[in-house]
C-alpha cells in the first residue's frame, strides 16, 4: 500500500476535475499531463548555459559562454564504453560478497549498491581517503532525502548542510585540479571531460559540474534498485520467470545492451520503474513562458509527477498494479507517459547505463545470490522518493551447480 503524501492526493483530485495546469500556491505551478510536462520542460530548458561565475558577476561582467549541452553530449558518449558496466558490476558483486550471511537492512544496502559504483563512474581512480569522503557525503544526503521528518528551513539544518557542502567543495577542487594537471592520463571517469573545458568552464562551475552528476547518483537510482528487488520478493512467481530467463544470460550480453534474450526481465525492470520513480521533479523558471495557456513568469516555480503521471488511469490499464506483462508482446504502450528518466533536454545522462545496472543487479540476485529471511512492509512510504517502510533479508551465496 503506498502511502501516497497529501499533496499527491489533492493533485489526483484536481486532475479527475479536468485541470490540465494549476497553480498550488502563489506563483508554484503543477503540470498534470504528459503533454504539459514535456512542454514546460522543454520550453524552460531551451537555454542550458552554465551561470557566470560568483567573482564575474561580482565585477559585473559575463563568464565564457558555455552550454550544458557540451557535457551532456560528451558525458553520453563517454558513458558508452563497456568499461563503465564491467566495473559496475564487479563492484556490486564485491559489495555483495561482503554482505553475506549478515542481517541486511536492504533499503541502506541497495543504496550503497547503486552507490557507490556509481561514483567510480564519476571519478574514476581515487584514493581511499577521498573515495571514503565522497561516499559518507552521500550518504549523508540519502539519509536528508529519505527523512520526512527533516526541517530544512531550521538553522541548525541550514548551518550544517552548509558547512557540509563546503567540505565536498574543497575535495572536488583539490581533485579537479588534481586530474587536470594529468588530463592526458585517462582515468576513466566522468569528471575528466569536466576537465578538458577546465579553461572555460573555469573552476567554480567545474566543480559545479561534478556536483550535478553527484546529486543525480544520490538517492533515485538507488531507490529505484530498492524498489526492483521488493517487487521482485513480492512476486514469487514473476521471480521464476526472470530467473528461467537470467539463468539462460551471460551477464557480457547485458553489459553489452543486448536484452534480446531477457525480454521478460527486462519488462519486469520497466514496470517497476514505472511504479517506483520519483515523485516530483521541481523546477525555476529561467525566463518568461507560457506553456498550455498558463503565463508564468521568471522567479516563478512548477513541478511535475514522474509517478503522477505513471499512475494516472487516463494512460495506463490497472495502474496501481504491478504488471510486466504489460509490456510484452507488442502491448501498446503511451510513450510519452512513461518517462523515469526524466524530460528532454534534460533527460538522465546516465538512463542507458542506469538500465545495464539494474539488470546486472537483477542478474546477480537470480544467478550468485539469493535472499533468505525476508521481511517487508506493505506500506511504500514517501519522502524525495519511494521506498518501502521496512526492508531486511540475508543475502546467501547461490550453489553454483544449481
Amino acid at each position: 500500500m503506498r502511502l501516497e503524501p497529501e499533496a499527491m492526493t489533492s493533485l489526483k483530485k484536481r486532475s479527475r476535475q479536468g485541470e490540465e495546469v494549476f497553480e498550488v500556491a502563489p506563483g508554484r505551478f503543477f503540470f498534470a499531463t504528459p503533454e504539459s510536462a514535456a512542454l514546460a520542460n522543454r520550453i524552460n530548458s531551451k537555454e542550458l548555459s552554465l551561470p557566470d561565475t560568483l567573482v564575474d558577476t561580482f565585477l559585473k561582467k559575463r563568464s565564457c559562454p558555455f552550454s550544458w549541452k557540451t557535457l551532456r553530449k560528451d558525458w553520453i558518449q563517454d558513458l558508452r564504453e563497456d568499461t563503465y558496466a564491467i566495473n559496475i558490476f564487479n563492484s556490486m558483486d564485491k559489495t555483495l560478497i561482503r554482505n553475506v550471511d549478515s542481517l541486511s537492512d536492504m533499503k541502506r544496502l541497495t543504496h550503497e549498491l547503486i552507490m557507490a559504483p556509481l561514483i567510480e563512474v564519476i571519478f574514476g581512480d581515487l584514493d581511499e581517503t577521498t573515495k571514503l569522503k565522497i561516499l559518507n557525503f552521500q550518504k549523508s544526503n540519502i539519509e536528508t532525502l529519505s527523512d520526512k521528518k527533516t526541517s530544512t528551513n531550521s538553522l541548525k539544518f541550514k548551518v550544517s548542510s552548509f558547512l557540509k557542502n563546503f567540505r565536498m567543495t574543497m575535495v572536488l577542487r583539490k581533485e579537479i585540479k588534481r586530474r587536470s594537471r594529468r588530463i592526458s592520463v585517462p582515468h576513466h571517469g566522468l569528471i575528466d571531460v569536466v576537465c578538458r573545458y577546465l579553461p572555460s568552464l573555469k573552476m567554480e562551475r567545474a566543480v559545479d559540474a561534478v556536483s550535478t552528476l553527484l546529486t543525480a547518483t544520490a538517492g533515485p537510482p538507488g531507490a529505484a534498485a530498492t524498489g526492483l528487488l521488493y517487487e521482485l520478493v513480492r512476486h514469487p512467481d514473476l521471480c521464476q520467470r526472470v530467473e528461467r530467463e537470467m539463468a539462460q544470460v551471460d551477464p557480457r550480453s547485458l553489459i553489452d545492451g543486448n536484452y534480446d534474450d531477457v525480454p521478460f526481465a527486462h519488462a519486469f525492470l520497466k514496470e517497476s520503474l514505472r511504479l517506483w520513480t520519483v515523485p516530483f521533479v521541481f523546477r525555476n523558471v529561467r525566463s518568461d513562458m507560457a506553456v498550455c495557456g498558463q503565463s508564468l513568469n521568471e522567479k516563478e516555480s512548477f513541478a511535475a509527477s514522474p509517478y503522477f503521471i505513471h499512475t494516472d488511469p487516463k494512460y495506463w490499464s490497472d495502474p496501481e498494479v504491478f504488471d510486466p506483462n504489460r509490456w510484452m508482446n507488442g502491448n501498446s504502450i503511451n510513450k510519452d507517459a512513461y518517462v523515469p528518466y526524466g524530460w528532454a533536454p534534460r533527460l538522465c545522462v546516465g538512463a542507458a547505463l542506469g538500465e545495464r545496472q539494474l539488470l546486472l543487479m537483477l542478474w546477480l540476485f537470480t544467478n550468485r545470490y539469493s535472499l533468505e529471511d525476508v521481511r517487508t512492509s506493505e506500506e511504500i512510504e514517501f519522502s524525495a522518493f519511494q521506498q518501502p517502510v521496512s526492508f531486511t533479508a540475508i543475502i546467501k551465496k547461490r550453489d553454483q551447480t544449481e
